[in-house]
């Protein structure tokens, strides 16, 4: 029997994180909210939209500064 094996780099980064919902609008990076997180790509490299279901949730958590785990696998 094989066994597979994953190789990841992991690191940890300092990202700025928003959150979103069905709003009707795009996200700060021009993409329509998804029920997903993301790290936003183009010319954003330190930026990570956040779904959140409800609308009053998304407003107070706001914007903010995170720690975050980043894994890329090999």
């Amino acid at each position: 029997m094989k066994k597979l094996m994953i190789m990841m780099a992991v690191f940890w980064q300092v990202l700025n994180c928003s959150a979103y919902c069905h709003s009707g609008n795009r996200t700060a990076s021009g993409v329509w909210p998804q029920v997903k997180d993301r790290i936003c790509g183009g010319q954003y490299n330190n930026k990570l939209d956040r779904w959140i279901e409800n609308e009053d949730k998304c407003l107070q958590f706001g914007r903010r500064n995170l720690l975050c785990k980043i894994e890329i696998p090999s």
